[in-house]
């Protein structure tokens, strides 16, 4: 799904939903977003906030008073806002291991009080799901109701993203949906649905469709303030906790500067273009990845149900095909001078 001059400009499935069969992907197959959650999860929180039923300094301990941490002190001083923008001050990936080996949410979280902090709360970067998670926890307790419903009634409800859901089971539930595939080698085979990080809902539980995503899109571009004003989007959207090219997985490309996590977004320089919003997802057998650029008018969404490696490179494909295109229409108008 691409957008161009802030309007949506192609919005397409192509291939298969199963290897082997003819079950077309349409734009209305539901995909698994994986980490492409995040700011799903962030965007709930800003919601909370917005209302003024949470801060983003409200801490952890304050809300959740049953988990406790290594270090009582930097624990008590852990915030939303640290959990949101991966300055937990935990080890990077703290107990992911734990859900890829099928242990439950709670068992996890309960782990949390044997790790060592690496740095205070929000004085470095590193990537979070089960930290991250805790905000869910926090949406719960302040909104009253789950996260999820809470999501579903704020973000997937008014921005009819119809298809939009949580969890295994609604994944299974839907009759258009697009199963995982692997490689062997040889070619592309569809594989089991592995339901572990959906126990992470916050960071990794969302299904959506194309459709789905470019209202998500649309309206992260300031496109449905009905729904979520700039109130709501610029706390997440502006850098929090800075980062190197590397750490936000962009190490290798040379025009990467001024790179930064948000709250559930990463945030980049690119050329001579600045603030980039982006974030991607992998899980078994899908990879997702959404950019934007609010001052350009322009962001892309790609949702695939393999582990392909175009996924790495699809956002700066993007981004470079918008360049050559200004560049082109510069030297259009200059002969025409």
């Amino acid at each position: 799904m691409i957008v161009s001059g802030g309007q949506i400009k192609s919005l397409n499935g192509y291939g298969v939903r199963r290897a082997g069969t003819r079950e077309t992907i349409t734009p209305d197959t539901v995909f698994r977003l994986a980490s492409l959650s995040k700011p799903v999860a962030a965007t709930s929180a800003s919601v909370l906030v917005n209302e003024g039923k949470i801060s983003w300094d409200t801490t952890v301990t304050s809300v959740l008073p049953n988990i406790t941490f290594s270090n009582a002190r930097y624990g008590k001083q852990l915030t939303l806002r640290h959990m949101l923008s991966q300055s937990s001050g935990l080890p990077r990936h703290t107990y992911s291991h734990f859900i890829d080996a099928g242990k439950s949410y709670a068992e996890t979280v309960a782990r949390l009080r044997y790790v060592n902090f690496v740095c205070p709360p929000g004085k470095c970067f590193a990537y979070q799901n089960v930290p991250y998670s805790l905000s869910g926890e926090m949406i719960k307790k302040k909104a009253g109701m789950s996260f999820e419903q809470y999501t579903e009634e704020k973000i997937f409800d008014p921005l009819g993203m119809r298809s939009a859901s949580y969890g295994l089971n609604s994944y299974n539930a839907s009759p258009n949906r697009a199963a995982p595939h692997v490689n062997n080698g040889k070619r592309w085979i569809p594989t089991s649905v592995t339901g572990n990080w959906y126990r992470v809902a916050p960071a990794a539980g969302v299904n959506a469709s194309i459709v789905d995503m470019s209202r998500f899109l649309l309206a992260q571009m300031g496109k449905r303030q009905d729904v979520l004003p700039l109130s709501v989007l610029n706390p997440i959207q502006s850098r929090v906790t800075k980062n190197t090219p590397a750490q936000n997985y962009y190490g290798v490309r040379k025009a990467v500067g001024n790179t930064a996590y948000g709250m559930g977004w990463r945030v980049f320089d690119y050329g001579r273009n600045k603030n980039f919003i982006h974030h991607g997802g992998h899980v078994k057998g899908f990879r997702t990845e959404m950019v934007f650029n609010r001052d350009l008018q322009i962001g892309m969404v790609f949702l695939s149900n393999s582990e392909t490696r175009l996924a790495r490179d699809v956002i700066f494909k993007f981004i470079d095909s918008y360049e050559r295109a200004q560049a082109a229409a510069r030297e259009a108008a200059k002969k025409k001078k």
